[in-house]
């Protein structure tokens, strides 16, 4: 298991290491294994945004919070994450 990435762990990983606190925009699952990965990013202001696996937040008041503090930082990363469908191996 320590070998198999996701997108979502591979996300965390990204975050981490540039020190973001990111809007997540994501299942709740997603949010509770990026406070469980990376607890430090639950206080302070948001720096960029972590979007994907949640179409059910694709609505016009979370998108436009992200939507402004992109704008308001025009360095800001927008990270997409996305749910794999399968994960190919050698037989």
């Amino acid at each position: 298991m320590s070998e198999i990435l996701t997108s979502v762990s591979v996300a965390i990983d990204e975050v981490k290491k540039r020190g973001l606190k990111p809007l997540l925009i994501t299942e709740d699952s997603v949010e509770r294994e990026f406070h469980e990965n990376y607890p430090e990013m639950k206080d302070g202001e948001r720096d960029s945004v972590v979007v994907g696996l949640v179409p059910d937040k694709f609505n016009y008041e979370v998108l436009n919070r992200a939507f402004r503090l992109l704008k308001a930082n025009p360095s800001a990363p927008i990270i997409a994450i996305h749910k794999g469908k399968y994960y190919q191996t050698d037989f």
